[in-house]
């Protein structure tokens, strides 16, 4: 003879309460990715920089700077006042506008 187990369906509060934690979840997932997007973007900047300062060829030298100011300007872009950044906090917002201003410099510097 077979057991059968009933199932519990779940109720409109319990399904409420997991698509507000997924929505939580999925929105903290998004801002991980930005940053991490955005910190991304600082590196290719400096790689460029580092490559564009490495050569003496001053086409190559030019393309790595454009490259560089290509990937500032999708930070700065995102990081400007009026730009949300829900869920990144202000320390991380401080440390991404701190590192724009590094990589700022130094295409001020290779002018």
């Amino acid at each position: 003879m077979g057991c059968q187990h009933a199932r519990s369906q779940p109720s409109f509060t319990r399904a409420a309460v997991d698509s507000a934690e997924y929505a939580r979840a999925i929105a903290a997932s998004a801002s991980d990715a930005l940053v991490s997007f955005l910190r991304v973007e600082l590196e290719v900047a400096n790689t460029m920089l580092d490559a564009a300062a490495a050569t003496s060829n001053g086409e190559l030298r030019a393309r790595r700077r454009d490259l560089a100011h290509a990937a500032h300007d999708e930070v700065a872009r995102r990081l400007t006042a009026d730009a949300p950044l829900p869920g990144v906090t202000l320390d991380v917002r401080a440390e991404l506008s701190f590192q724009l201003a590094l990589v700022q410099g130094r295409l001020d510097s290779l002018d």
